[in-house]
């Protein structure tokens, strides 16, 4: 191990020997302070795509080319309203019914996705998969710990919680 190995292993701040070649030398402050910026933003991808993989989502969505056109809003809420995703902060549910195919699961998503890129933890179930969750570790006594780990996270999703509710009286994607 080199001693700038070493230096930054004790400093905590990531393998800047990586980041050497990438970073332009003008002066001995500019090529610190840049080479610095570049492990940050790297630490910031990693930690985002952590978050991404701990949301456990079931295909990754992106509001690119999302069509809200059929989406009907609330008087209390619009599309721009909803994507600020100021109801995390507000700590509000959002709740979406409609039928197969109108594009819940694939809106909840890229909200989920967004809120990772911002650095919001999220979890993302189905709802008949957190129930057998729930009663597998209720069932090894761990069922406190995974209520709590759940408590933690800033965004929950929860899929297909209302099946009975996906019919033909749905026809277009309402979010209340």
């Amino acid at each position: 191990m080199t001693e700038l190995a070493e230096l930054c292993k004790e400093l905590r701040i990531g393998n800047l020997e990586e980041l050497l070649p990438e970073v332009n030398f003008e002066e001995p402050e500019q090529y610190i302070t840049d080479l610095l910026a570049l492990a940050v933003e790297q630490r910031k991808n990693r930690r985002v795509k952590r978050l991404i993989n701990q949301a456990n989502f079931p295909l990754i969505k992106t509001l690119d080319n999302y069509d809200f056109t059929p989406v009907d809003f609330p008087d209390s809420l619009d599309r721009e309203k909803l994507l600020s995703l100021n109801f995390l902060q507000d700590k509000e549910n959002v709740l979406m019914l409609g039928s197969v195919g109108t594009g819940k699961t694939h809106l909840a998503t890229a909200l989920g996705l967004k809120s990772c890129s911002l650095g919001h933890k999220v979890k993302f179930y189905r709802a008949i998969d957190l129930t057998n969750e729930l009663l597998e570790k209720h069932e090894e006594g761990k069922a406190g710990k995974l209520i709590k780990a759940i408590a933690k996270v800033d965004l929950l999703i929860l899929d297909e919680l209302c099946k009975a509710l996906h019919n033909s009286s749905y026809g277009k994607l309402i979010i209340m």
